[in-house]
């Protein structure tokens, strides 16, 4: 929305103009959409429509540029359809999460395990999880005041049940 209010700032539109525009954007669930804030003031982008590398990537920057001073959650599910190379690739994401400012990855899937271990090998506290609500349940309890998460996989991943579960159990 900033992206495209700047573009039409540019083109010469006014202010009214340029909001009235954005109004009438309808946004797709799951495609980076920033949540009303829930209880604890807690922050969830919800980016669970799906994944691949580069939109992990991108999904830790926006979460680096959103959370300021705040603390990073990042919850991941497996990337699909990688192939062979789908251990490497969700070690990357691992590393990324690290190196992008992420405190906290929280992952799920087949290969959660790898990318845990690649975060906290740079010092990202990381848990893997096998099963949703083992992991819903250790993420609402350790989230604290402010904290900004991104929940983020692939459509097989189903990681919309997390952003669900949050957001009941988080009434604010």
């Amino acid at each position: 929305a900033a992206a495209a209010a700047a573009a039409a700032w540019a083109l010469g539109l006014r202010p009214q103009e340029i909001a009235l525009g954005l109004g009438t954007v309808t946004v797709t669930p799951g495609r980076t959409q920033v949540l009303p804030p829930l209880a604890r003031g807690v922050r969830v982008i919800d980016d669970t429509y799906n994944a691949n590398p580069a939109s992990m990537r991108a999904a830790f920057k926006a979460l680096a540029a959103l959370a300021h001073k705040s603390r990073r959650v990042a919850v991941l599910g497996d990337m699909l359809e990688l192939g062979s190379d789908a251990a490497a690739l969700h070690r990357e994401v691992g590393q990324a999460a690290a190196e992008l400012g992420v405190d906290w990855l929280l992952s799920l899937g087949e290969h959660a395990a790898v990318s845990a271990a690649a975060a906290a090998e740079r010092g990202t506290r990381a848990q893997a999880f096998s099963d949703v609500e083992a992991l819903v349940e250790a993420l609402v309890s350790g989230l604290g005041q402010g904290d900004w998460v991104v929940v983020k996989g692939s459509r097989g991943a189903k990681m919309e049940r997390v952003v669900a579960a949050l957001t009941q159990r988080l009434v604010p």
